[in-house]
């Protein structure tokens, strides 16, 4: 899928050490990324909660002050949210904001598209489909939306139209070029400013056959509700998942160094573990995925399904979070017939599952059938 979570913040050249600024031109403006020179960055941190996955972001950059905040919510399968606070510009002072749904992230797609939506005021939107299947398609719009003194109001941008500006080219140096990424940009000012994207997902597998109006739908939404509100349902939804589950304790009487890192490794794993999966009572699409071996936010091994899921995996869930569990049985369980046909194909009775299984379940992905250890049986890994 395109990038989401995408949010630059451009300033003058001229910008002084007390943050007042004296050019507005997009063109000698300079932008915070990665790639900044170091040299104009301090008190840099970022930390990643194993608790509620809430990622922040800060750093000193040219005399700004800059947090990131970013989660995917937890209760919303299909909505991303994304906050930048800048502080120490002095009055009168403009930035420049750039929203962007950077395609260049999207591989082994076709049908890109992408656009500024004209039913709501500060919307952008990007799609794809992958490569091979022109009949699924993933959507995904970004609600851009600024907060007064740094708290959620009614006078946002869902309501008002924000002053545009022309793309710094700091900026379109940084994102694909492909027909997939789309950015707005917008002229703000000081002494603070808060905004936050809300962003929403949709594809044909879990919200077909309205999957644009969905996406469009979940980030209207979601920037009608709020930032606030919106931290506070996701939290309280990990909150209930580790009430509802257990916990894997490491007997630390002694109070030792390398047993209090490792019950954090322990619960650390937990959380990558179910921030993968959604319980397997939801709907197609959603609750029957089963997990990769990097999860959702990698392309290693194509995020093909590895019987690691069945073996490793399962039986933690099961004894702790069951209903995570059966996410990985409706997996196998939807792809039960084309099992049989891996089976026949081999002149084997019962059911054979690849090695690595991807949407169809067949045996296309690792070349054909065989004795080797690329298969899942009845009999465990033939």
């Amino acid at each position: 899928l395109p990038a989401w979570a995408s949010l630059y913040v451009s300033s003058p050249l001229a910008m002084s050490t007390n943050g007042s600024s004296d050019s507005s031109s997009t063109g000698d403006m300079e932008t915070y990324t990665p790639l900044v020179d170091p040299t104009t960055v301090s008190n840099f941190s970022q930390s990643m909660s194993i608790r509620d996955g809430v990622v922040q972001t800060n750093a000193t950059w040219n005399g700004l002050q800059l947090r990131y905040t970013v989660f995917a919510h937890r209760e919303r399968p299909n909505v991303g949210v994304m906050r930048l606070d800048v502080e120490g510009l002095s009055d009168g002072s403009t930035i420049v904001v750039t929203d962007a749904l950077d395609g260049s992230a999207a591989k082994r797609v076709i049908n890109e598209s992408s656009g500024f939506e004209t039913s709501e005021n500060q919307i952008i939107f990007s799609a794809v489909s992958p490569a091979g299947v022109p009949n699924v398609t993933a959507w995904e719009f970004s609600a851009f939306d600024v907060l007064s003194s740094g708290n959620d109001t009614a006078q946002t941008s869902s309501s008002q139209m924000l002053a545009n500006s022309s793309i710094p080219a700091s900026v379109t140096s940084m994102i694909g070029s492909n027909t997939s990424t789309v950015a707005r940009s917008y002229i703000l000012s000081g002494p603070a400013v808060s905004v936050v994207k809300y962003v929403g997902i949709a594809t044909t597998d879990a919200y077909g056959p309205n999957e644009r109006s969905q996406a469009l739908n979940a980030a209207v939404q979601a920037r009608k509700d709020g930032y606030d509100t919106l931290l506070k349902e996701h939290q309280q939804a990990w909150e209930d998942i580790w009430t509802e589950g257990g916990d894997v304790q490491i007997n630390n009487s002694k109070n030792t160094t390398v047993l209090a890192e490792l019950q954090k490794m322990v619960r650390a794993s937990w959380f990558h573990i179910l921030s993968n999966l959604r319980p397997g009572n939801e709907s197609a699409g959603l609750g029957d995925t089963s997990i990769a071996p990097a999860g959702l936010a990698s392309d290693s091994y194509a995020e093909g399904i590895f019987w690691d899921a069945d073996i490793w995996i399962a039986p933690g869930l099961l004894s702790l979070y069951p209903n995570f569990a059966s996410n990985i049985n409706r997996y196998r369980s939807k792809m039960v017939n084309q099992s049989i046909v891996n089976a026949q194909q081999a002149n084997y009775s019962g059911l054979l599952y690849p090695w690595i299984s991807f949407r169809y379940g067949n045996c296309t992905g690792i070349g054909p059938v065989s004795r080797s250890r690329g298969f899942l049986s009845s009999r465990g890994c033939c």
